[in-house]
């Protein structure tokens, strides 16, 4: 008994989000469909950038997604792939959806930051970002399928948070969230929502 009270007082220590009362964790913004959405959580960027893949959106794809930042080959590839993907998406909308094709957000996790502890410094002094993390969010296609995909985020310096969705682009050494572990924690669980 001592140590499953010690297993839980440890576990409340490690994730003190987890153990708060409801009413004192911050407030996220949700959409209709009960998922993050704005620029202001790590969580709402990557479900906003999610959504723009879904309903083809080419719009939200790029109020969503960091402007093109760094010089050189790492801004034009960047550059390359936000007018790659706005093209596809206007395409895309104009066309019936296929059974593939993602129907809903099914999950969102807790933002996380990359294993790799360099890469925050380095987005700072490099381009200024004051954060970068990942988000896990699970879409559902039409046929039922469900399929994990993982969006980095980066804080603006001025406090919005973006997607980058193109990691091979994001001139971050380390920041590659395929590598990382898998995301066990659901959003509700540190966040309060707000509608």
């Amino acid at each position: 008994m001592k140590k499953l009270l010690l297993l839980l007082v440890v576990t409340a220590l490690s994730f003190p989000a987890l153990a708060a009362d409801k009413t004192t964790l911050p407030k996220i913004q949700v959409a209709k469909d009960g998922f993050p959405t704005g620029q202001e959580s790590p969580e709402g960027a990557a479900c906003d950038i999610a959504r723009a893949y879904i309903l083809s959106d080419s719009q939200l794809f790029l109020k969503t997604c960091a402007i093109p930042y760094g010089t050189g080959k790492v801004r034009k590839a960047y550059a390359d792939y936000l007018l790659e993907t706005v093209t596809r998406l206007k395409s895309e909308a104009s066309q019936k959806s296929s059974a593939q094709m993602p129907l809903t957000i099914g999950k969102v996790y807790v933002a996380r930051h990359l294993s790799d502890k360099g890469v925050v410094p380095y987005a700072r002094q490099k381009f200024e970002f004051q954060d970068v993390m990942f988000v896990d969010v699970v879409v559902i296609s039409n046929t039922g399928k469900k399929a994990l995909t993982r969006t980095l985020v980066l804080k603006s310096k001025e406090g919005k948070w973006c997607a980058q969705p193109d990691n091979d682009a994001s001139g971050l050494p380390g920041a590659n969230p395929a590598r990382e572990q898998a995301s066990q924690h659901d959003f509700q669980e540190v966040y309060q929502i707000q509608k």
